[in-house]
């Protein structure tokens, strides 16, 4: 522990200096440190072996700075997605009406094999073993049921995709039905 305590004494401003020049935000500078600082307790006997110790906290305050970095782009476009779907909801909830009617439609097995897999998230491999079936053909099945549907809710739904999204929806069926 007192090779960890010393090296951090030695080398914590200039880390820290370098780390604010790149953020700009002494709060995620204060974070990040800390994490690293635990990190590196948590190596405390290989750290006192380590040749240069000033090189690994640096590597670890950049990986876990890039870590950061990556984790608000993410975070970012995750926001971004959900405003994009937001514009596109309204169709979506009046398809979502039309559904269980189409789904009548299917076949039993292609019934099945959607609302397992797609509505209730079975993965297709636990499908699979349950079905006695190779995942190949419950690829293939699923596939083929999912064209089916989409075919249906065309028909009779007057779904059109714009996009990938749902851009328009008229149903065949009355409201009251």
């Amino acid at each position: 522990m007192k090779c960890l305590l010393n090296a951090w004494q030695l080398h914590e401003k200039q880390i820290a200096r370098w780390l604010l020049k790149r953020t700009g935000d002494p709060q995620v500078v204060e974070d990040i440190m800390q994490d690293v600082f635990i990190k590196a307790m948590r190596n405390n006997k290989q750290f006192c072996h380590l040749d240069d110790s000033k090189s690994w906290l640096f590597k670890m305050v950049k990986n876990h700075y890039i870590d950061t970095l990556r984790k608000q782009v993410e975070s970012e476009s995750i926001d971004e997605t959900i405003a994009d779907d937001s514009l596109h909801s309204e169709p979506i909830v009046q398809m979502q009406k039309c559904l269980p009617r189409v789904m009548l439609k299917l076949g039993a097995s292609e019934r099945d094999i959607i609302e397992k897999c797609d509505l209730q998230g079975m993965p297709q491999a636990e499908y699979a073993h349950q079905q006695q079936l190779s995942l190949p053909a419950v690829k293939s099945r699923l596939q083929r049921a999912r064209k089916t549907l989409k075919s249906h809710l065309v028909t009779h739904c007057h779904v059109r995709q714009d996009s990938g999204y749902v851009s328009e929806f008229k149903s065949k069926y009355n409201q009251s039905e």
